[in-house]
């Protein structure tokens, strides 16, 4: 077989932005070095694995962005891009120009099986790559159950479900292939256990009633075993997947945030040699903007904004005041700072201030923890010159008080009366 190069990239995000703070000249940037390391490396294909844009339905600087890019890959070394959408994306948007961008052999995956088998073929026909491009799964899309089903049920289903959907692809790729052997690879947007989701963090296990963002969690076992490789979205911090298949986050290529500042941001790059043999490389991807977090005192920021200036070009700067300082105007004097100093300062916190406002809410009752008379004594404390005076008050006026109460009571509808809902806590979705 012929040398086969392979670009795996994923959770672009492009749209996201910092706050109210625009990033299209970021990501504008982040597609130049991506295009210049498409020159540079030569790859035959590039697989994007989910959360293309940051929202279904995008602006339309974030689709220029990505329909120029698109349009950029022409003329360049590759023979075919694979998209999937992942959680952020709709399906449908992102299959509307299906046709025109297999133009430029740019291929969408579709939301059943049929539709995301990609066998890809030299110009004689002859076929070089296997590719099951499987979106984000929801589970409703691969798991049927009833409702007295327990967390441990629906977990099983659900992996059960993906293995079944993961297998079917697989054997509509085998009866394309017809015995020809070729590389064989599988993308996904899920969440596999013993991933981190932090560089620094514990690998997740396997958890039947924990979900990250909206994505129950599977095993690799839920891939089979039937593949060279699975490219995978949905963990923006990059990283292999102990599997008995070579399993790999790309990660995102851009820091969306200061979460992101100790992740390696790359491109996964695998390269299958003459005779078929695997090898992977990561391609550091270089940063359109730094993002830095400074702390101390007032002087101690200014020097902070002052030295980020002049290390890098327009960076992101959060600062934390941890000192006593009294300063009303912190956050506009810090903001005309950094602009003066060729500093974007996305965040003012003022360290103190913050904890003497946790404090107090820890020291504030519940209103739902306190009886009616305590509410009206409080009050009246408030609007009297001493204690004595507010109890003096409250026997004054206790009866008339509690007819009050009681008349509420009495006239509350029964139609007024509602139960919260019941939902399901779930992590930020990634």
């Amino acid at each position: 077989m012929k040398p086969l190069r392979i670009f795996h990239s994923a959770d672009w995000h492009i749209g996201k932005g910092l706050g109210n703070i625009d990033r299209t000249e970021d990501f504008h940037q982040f597609f130049s070095d991506l295009l210049a390391m498409i020159a540079d490396r030569k790859p035959d294909v590039l697989l994007i694995a989910g959360d293309i844009f940051d929202t279904s339905m995008p602006a339309n600087s974030a689709q220029r962005l990505y329909y120029d890019f698109m349009r950029s890959l022409e003329g360049t070394s590759l023979r075919a891009t694979i998209v999937t959408a992942g959680n952020h994306d709709s399906q449908r948007f992102l299959e509307a120009p299906r046709a025109l961008l297999e133009t430029l052999r740019c291929y969408v995956a579709g939301d059943t099986a049929e539709t995301q088998n990609f066998v890809l073929r030299d110009e004689d026909g002859t076929p070089y790559l296997a590719v099951a491009a499987v979106p984000y799964l929801r589970e409703g899309d691969v798991r049927r159950g009833t409702i007295d089903d327990t967390d441990a049920d629906r977990a099983q289903r659900f992996a059960s479900g993906v293995r079944t959907h993961y297998d079917a692809v697989h054997s509509l790729l085998m009866d394309e292939l017809q015995g020809t052997r070729v590389p064989m690879i599988a993308m996904g947007h899920l969440f596999v256990t013993g991933s981190k989701l932090k560089p620094n963090s514990d690998p997740f296990e396997h958890n039947d009633s924990v979900y990250v963002g909206t994505l129950r969690n599977v095993t690799a076992d839920a891939f089979g075993d039937n593949w060279d490789y699975v490219a995978l979205g949905h963990i923006h911090h990059g990283q292999v997947v102990k599997s008995n298949v070579p399993m790999r986050y790309s990660g995102s290529p851009v820091a969306l945030s200061y979460s992101h500042m100790a992740y390696y941001h790359h491109i996964v790059e695998v390269t299958f040699d003459e005779k078929g043999t695997m090898s992977i490389e990561t391609l550091p991807v270089k940063q359109p903007r730094q993002f830095v977090q400074i702390k101390g005192t007032f002087e101690d920021l200014k020097a902070g904004i002052e030295q980020a200036g002049q290390t890098y070009a327009i960076p992101f700067v959060e600062a934390t005041l941890t000192s006593n300082e009294c300063l009303p105007d912190l956050s506009n004097e810090l903001t005309l700072y950094g602009e003066a100093h060729g500093v974007i300062v996305t965040a003012v916190r003022n360290e103190t201030l913050a904890a003497r406002y946790a404090q107090a809410n820890e020291e504030t009752p519940d209103l739902s923890d306190l009886t009616p008379d305590a509410v009206f004594k409080a009050y009246l404390r408030e609007h009297s010159e001493d204690d004595t005076t507010a109890e003096a008050r409250f026997d004054l006026l206790a009866n008339l008080f509690h007819e009050i109460v009681d008349e509420v009571h009495i006239k509350r509808h029964p139609a007024d009366e509602t139960t919260p809902a019941k939902h399901n806590e779930t992590q930020k979705d990634l």
